[in-house]
């Protein structure tokens, strides 16, 4: 009988260090997740160097960087691979290098990135976001930037951990930016896996027009991936009001990013999903953004699935993607657009 109440007694110890624990851990995940504002205004940083005028010709570039991490060394867990952070620091500066280094070359106008990470353990702790500044800073863009994902420590998947993270999306552009708002989308997840996961948000830069009462509105994006696509719907639905209300105001918009979905619109024979496919998109109904045309280059695909590395792999048989693309009003005219494949290696990240 003893020997049974010791035994209770260190049975209900553990359990309640247990529940201290991860009281604990709760109340940190809570105090360090990202509290958003449904609408709230960003800081700019940097020097406008052009001004836009109408009938302007406008060259505008949307990149997926994946925290410049998702090489073609690299799977990733939730696309059914093995790893959860970068293998080495060294690649990852690489990789940044690269990409930087395109964008200059391409010189856009006006330039989204989406996956900038802020000193996350998934990217070695490189600070991407002042990384992105530092290189186009010679291409006098004025920046913003907008918080997507914020926590104190990821758990899972146990044994290795995402951990601490911290990154966002970015816009750059060369003409003067009066303003740029974040705006919070619906969350596709309940507590408390909300608090340790991505809150998606739209950065709304709103840009000059010479001689006009009216203004070029640029939506960055980079809506939901792994949601049982409920949260794809929300988060479409909304970025739609917010553009047919910047529409109705007869203002010119652009809205680019990673959709995380297909348009029902584009031709997708050329790169077809598998039925052995670890991971399906979502799909957007172009019929319901009546004064929005939505395009994407079928030429190349914008994502691969990362349920294996892309190095040494069967590359006709792989799982590619049309996922990113944008969204213009139709009082803008489409001179032209392309999906540059750049280098095989960097999978942008979904």
């Amino acid at each position: 009988m003893k020997v049974f109440k010791i035994i209770l007694k260190v049975l209900v110890s553990l359990v309640l260090i247990v529940l201290v624990l991860v009281g604990a851990f709760l109340i940190y995940a809570a105090i360090t997740t990202l509290h958003p504002e449904d609408k709230e205004d960003m800081t700019l940083s940097g020097e406008a160097s052009s001004e836009l005028k109408l009938g302007d010709t406008v060259k505008i570039m949307s990149w997926n960087v994946g925290y410049g991490s998702l090489g073609d060394n690299e799977d990733y867990f939730l696309d059914g691979g093995k790893n959860v952070n970068a293998q080495d620091k060294d690649r990852v500066e690489a990789n940044l290098k690269d990409i930087t280094s395109k964008i200059n070359e391409i010189n856009p106008d006006l330039f989204m990135v989406q996956e900038v990470d802020i000193k996350s353990k998934r990217s070695c702790k490189i600070n991407e976001r002042e990384y992105f500044e530092e290189k186009l800073s010679l291409s006098k863009y004025v920046d913003s930037f907008a918080h997507n994902y914020k926590a104190g420590y990821v758990p899972y998947p146990f044994p290795t951990t995402i951990g601490h993270v911290e990154a966002g999306i970015m816009t750059f552009s060369k003409y003067d930016v009066t303003k740029s708002t974040r705006i919070q989308l619906p969350i596709a997840f309940s507590w408390p896996i909300s608090m340790v996961n991505l809150k998606r948000c739209l950065l709304v830069d709103r840009v000059k027009i010479k001689d006009s009462d009216k203004e070029l509105v640029i939506v960055n994006l980079h809506l939901e991936a792994y949601d049982d696509g409920e949260g794809k719907v929300k988060q479409t639905n909304m970025l739609k009001e917010v553009l047919n209300e910047e529409y109705e105001k007869g203002n010119y918009v652009i809205a680019g990013g990673d959709f995380n979905q297909t348009f029902s619109n584009i031709d997708q024979s050329k790169y077809p999903i598998y039925e052995s496919s670890e991971w399906v998109p979502g799909k957007i109904d172009a019929t319901e953004f009546e004064n929005f045309n939505l395009v994407m280059d079928t030429t190349n695909p914008t994502c691969r699935l990362l349920n294996k590395p892309y190095k040494d792999a069967d590359k006709d048989t792989f799982q590619y993607y049309m996922i990113d693309g944008f969204m213009v009003s139709k009082n803008i005219t489409i001179n032209s657009l392309e999906t540059k494949n750049f280098f095989a290696g960097q999978s942008k990240g979904s």
